[in-house]
């Protein structure tokens, strides 16, 4: 077993576990294997309009309750509302020319939609202020790290700096804390070369070998 997890089914022993079987249209936000699939796509839709807005629609992973409430969200939000009218009308020449409150919006507003009282960027929904604490709290449920939660959301979702937001949940997190695994620590070799450790990367399309030795910690590759 790999050495970060030998640990793990340790720290479980105390625990009973209950599994419970939970519909994929319950989870507001899915893994990719719990989603739809779009095989059913209706091939009867010729606008390239109506493809979209049904391609978007079949592959979302995200409970109607849940859609009902972003809907809602939506239309209190009133940044929302000036991006709405900013998207249906068509978006200014200039940045300067976009209303200020939308302005974070400028460089995404090419794959900006509004279908059905819900903000989506791609096939992305475009979370309003009121509901993104939860669903970051969602989405790092799991307890995943950065990078996976960062996945995870970036999946089906999207605001504004809402990778950073990612980042400082997660440094913030007490569970995430306590449960990091320690550096592992080796004893000091008595002459170079004695002990080395090898490993592999890929730098400009180019794989490598680096040797690092365990008394100089000099790299070689």
């Amino acid at each position: 077993m790999w050495k970060p997890l030998a640990s793990v089914p340790l720290r479980l022993q105390k625990y009973n576990f209950t599994i419970i079987h939970r519909p994929g249209k319950d989870i507001p936000v899915a893994d990719k294997l719990s989603r739809k699939s779009l095989s059913d796509q209706d091939t009867s839709l010729s606008e390239g309009m109506d493809i979209q807005v049904h391609t978007v629609y079949s592959s979302l992973s995200v409970s109607d309750s849940k859609l009902e409430e972003i809907r809602t969200q939506t239309e209190k939000d009133p940044q929302f509302q000036i991006l709405k009218g900013v998207i249906q009308r068509g978006w200014p020449d200039e940045k300067r020319k976009c209303p200020l409150s939308v302005s974070e919006f400028w460089n995404h507003r090419d794959e900006l939609s509004y279908l059905h009282g819900i903000i989506f960027k791609g096939e992305k929904i475009v979370v309003p202020t009121s509901l993104r604490s939860d669903m970051l709290s969602r989405v790092h449920a799991s307890h995943l790290g950065i990078k996976k939660s960062k996945q995870r959301a970036c999946d089906i979702m999207f605001w504004p700096g809402m990778g950073k937001e990612i980042k400082n949940m997660i440094s913030k997190c007490s569970i995430c804390s306590n449960i990091k695994e320690s550096m592992i620590s080796h004893k000091v070799p008595d002459r170079p070369w004695q002990v080395v450790a090898s490993d592999f990367f890929t730098w400009n399309n180019e794989d490598y070998l680096v040797t690092v030795d365990y008394y100089s910690r000099s790299p070689s590759s």
